[in-house]
């Protein structure tokens, strides 16, 4: 009896630490194949040329070619680099704000207010978002040149600053997340549309912010076609489109700058997207 108890207790114990340890080996596997590339991008700049095809991919070279590297780069063209790196944080800043801003207004808008058309606006917004960016480079094009913003930082700004995805994202949050009956009582309570928005619906969004912000700076943060097509001078150019035309010292030390704030929003926000993305999922 006692013998039978304990091969039960040892069975279940095991069955417990097989289904504790699966997971976690699954995990740490995916996680090595998806850091794996990073860490080569952090290795790569320490050999040169005939060491990247002589030494195995994850070794180390050394801290003079290292250092070499990251001089090459910041020399390249007078420290084009530079500018570079401030022009995408500009792009980037500006047009996701613009963006977010926009979307939040148009996904409240759509949600709540009575509107004529709305299945029509919502069918307009999902197909701008399946629309590729090469079939929207030539209209933009004729766009600003028709408005003298050709090859221009505003430009780039407001073609970059439509968030299509955005608007969708905060129409479902507000239909599905955010409860009417107390909307109702602020408008009864004589708040106007505007402060209902401001001081209700927008603190409830909160989760929705980080959402938007992950989604928004990823794109724009990696825009690569659209300011190629649109701009002419290289000091206007962001990082990935200076990386794609001809910077060949230092790729991979550029590649972790384009990384390396993806990741670090990605830290920040992550609570907050868990629960955005999740919010909706359970109502009552």
């Amino acid at each position: 009896m006692r013998f039978s108890l304990t091969l039960h207790i040892l069975e279940l114990f095991n069955l417990n630490f097989v289904k504790r340890i699966i997971p976690n080996l699954v995990l740490l596997v995916v996680a090595g194949v998806v850091l794996t590339p990073f860490l080569w991008l952090i290795l790569a700049p320490s050999k040169t040329g005939d060491e990247l095809k002589l030494l195995p991919p994850m070794s180390f070279g050394s801290f003079e070619t290292y250092q070499n590297t990251i001089s090459g780069l910041l020399s390249f063209q007078d420290g084009v680099i530079y500018q570079w790196l401030n022009n995408s944080l500009t792009y980037t800043l500006t047009a996701m704000a613009i963006g977010i801003a926009s979307a939040l207004l148009a996904g409240y808008a759509l949600a709540v207010i009575p509107i004529r058309g709305k299945k029509l606006i919502l069918i307009t917004v999902l197909i701008y978002m399946i629309i590729p960016t090469t079939a929207l480079v030539l209209p933009l094009y004729i766009t600003l040149d028709l408005i003298g913003l050709t090859d221009s930082r505003l430009g780039i700004i407001l073609c970059s600053a439509p968030f299509p995805f955005g608007v969708f994202l905060a129409y479902i949050f507000f239909t599905t997340v955010v409860p009417r009956e107390i909307l109702e009582s602020a408008r009864l309570d004589g708040l106007s549309e505007w402060g209902v928005f401001l001081r209700l619906a927008l603190r409830m969004s909160r989760p929705l912010w980080s959402l938007l912000i992950f989604f928004s700076f990823i794109v724009l943060w990696n825009s690569y076609q659209l300011p190629l097509m649109l701009l002419n001078s290289p000091e206007f150019f962001p990082l990935p489109v200076g990386l794609g035309l001809g910077l060949s010292t230092g790729n991979a030390l550029v590649g972790v700058l384009l990384i390396v704030p993806a990741i670090f929003v990605f830290i920040g926000s992550q609570r907050s997207l868990a629960r955005g993305i999740f919010g909706g999922s359970v109502k009552g």
